[in-house]
């Protein structure tokens, strides 16, 4: 893991602020595809952390922020058009819970 950090932290140290957060846009849409595609059966609500840990490390906290809500909104548009609930309140609930994650 290691290794794969030092070949990515020269590329992503040039990169100017808005760069980071075009790139971890590129990301998050790369993701919220795949998980469109896979359905609410499979879980890679771990893989967005990615893009959130760039648009942090490399951007400013408030970008890490920005993405993180994006990402528990995008999640909630998915999982509430996906499937249906007993609770009406569940997807909101989740979406509060992974924002905490993120």
């Amino acid at each position: 893991m290691t290794m794969v950090f030092q070949k990515i932290d020269p590329i992503l140290s040039r990169y100017s602020y808005r760069q980071v957060a075009l790139v971890s846009l590129l990301l998050i849409a790369s993701i919220s595809a795949i998980n469109l595609m896979v359905g609410y059966e499979l879980a890679i609500s771990i893989f967005y952390l990615i893009p959130i840990s760039i648009s942090t490390w490399y951007g400013s906290h408030r970008t890490g922020m920005f993405f993180s809500i994006l990402y528990a909104f995008i999640w909630f548009l998915a999982d509430y058009s996906m499937h249906p609930y007993i609770n009406p309140a569940a997807p909101y609930w989740n979406s509060l819970v992974r924002l905490g994650f993120s």
